[in-house]
């Protein structure tokens, strides 16, 4: 049975008024012991709060919205398990939403969030960003927001990102020599603009190094061990010896290995390869160990700030809801580039 006000105002002789009162810490003309005693009779009834209640009253719920594209990765999952400790630490509890990367998913994820008034949302948007439009409708509102991990350009909403197009640089500046032969990129095939840039930070610091990317040597393909496994198979046909591929996120590797394995290419000795994020490989069979076996040395990774990222946009949020900072924030931090020799990767 849920306990109300009016068992405790019954139980201690006040009116319910003055139990919310004293409950909701309110100013009320009330003694001491009496207080005390709604708040001892509050506790050995088992007395919650009804948030709902708390919410139209306050007009604050003390919860934030967080919307993901997937979370069948290891990112999206380590962003807002960071994000929900920040705001739990701050009293705010969080509701995570899976948009499947689907605009239709996250409008009606939006919809009912707002629906249950939440005080904020942390939004990593979906690929095409179709709902911008809802996007600026919820800043006009003034209920703060934050994009994480993508942005599209716009100054709406406020977002805090990687600086993708900086972090490539600043990884393939370190293993660019007189020893790599040719540059490749490989991607998937749905785009972003956050990809497209690092796709243009690789053709900047290509060029400033004397390599001239074309569009022969970006290769898009569809995610999936198999379809990677094709399409880097018919990037090694072309004799690729000595060459440096880029990997637009390590959840490219397992299927480069593969490809790998069929030419008998070891990882750094015949082909240098540098990418996005820790490499978590996929063992499943036999096989998947001795294709492992092609990475002999540990290669470089270009690590994003995933928790200075959730920190930064909790903040941002928190700060919102206390009135603190009222200001569009656009942050783009650099990611922490772990060569070789530092990669904790060991085979």
């Amino acid at each position: 049975m849920q306990i109300t006000l009016k068992d405790i105002a019954k139980k201690t002789g006040v009116s319910v008024t003055a139990v919310s009162k004293v409950l909701n810490n309110r100013y009320i003309r009330i003694g001491k012991n009496k207080r005390d005693e709604i708040e001892k009779s509050a506790k050995e009834l088992g007395y919650t709060p009804n948030i709902i209640a708390l919410g139209l009253f306050s007009k604050a719920t003390k919860s934030v919205g967080i919307i993901l594209p997937e979370i069948n990765t290891l990112f999206y999952p380590e962003i807002s398990y960071y994000i929900e400790i920040q705001l739990a630490k701050n009293g705010y509890q969080t509701i995570i939403c899976s948009s499947e990367d689907n605009a239709n998913y996250e409008k009606k994820h939006i919809e009912n969030l707002l629906a249950r008034q939440v005080d904020a949302l942390i939004v990593i948007p979906e690929k095409t960003n179709k709902n911008y439009e809802v996007f600026k409708s919820i800043c006009s509102k003034h209920i703060p927001i934050v994009f994480v991990d993508r942005y599209f350009g716009q100054d709406l909403p406020s977002y805090v990102v990687t600086d993708n197009y900086l972090s490539v640089r600043n990884g393939v500046s370190k293993i660019l020599n007189g020893k790599i032969a040719n540059i490749f990129y490989v991607g998937g095939k749905n785009r972003t603009y956050v990809l497209d840039e690092r796709i243009n930070g690789l053709k900047d610091e290509a060029k400033e190094n004397g390599f001239q990317l074309g569009n022969e040597n970006i290769y898009f393909t569809d995610f999936g061990r198999e379809n990677i496994y094709n399409t880097c198979l018919t990037i090694f046909k072309r004799g690729i010896s000595n060459s440096l591929i880029f990997l637009e996120s390590n959840r490219i590797v397992m299927g480069l290995l593969d490809a790998a394995y069929q030419f008998n290419f070891s990882i750094p000795d015949d082909i240098q390869i540098i990418g996005f994020d820790v490499f978590n490989p996929n063992l499943v069979t036999a096989q998947d160990f001795k294709v492992l076996k092609k990475i002999t040395k540990p290669f470089p990774v270009i690590k994003q700030p995933i928790k200075k990222i959730a920190d930064t946009a909790a903040t941002y949020i928190l700060e919102q809801l206390s009135g603190k900072n009222k200001e569009t924030i656009h942050t783009k931090l650099l990611a922490e580039v772990i060569m070789g020799e530092n990669n904790s990767f060991v085979l």
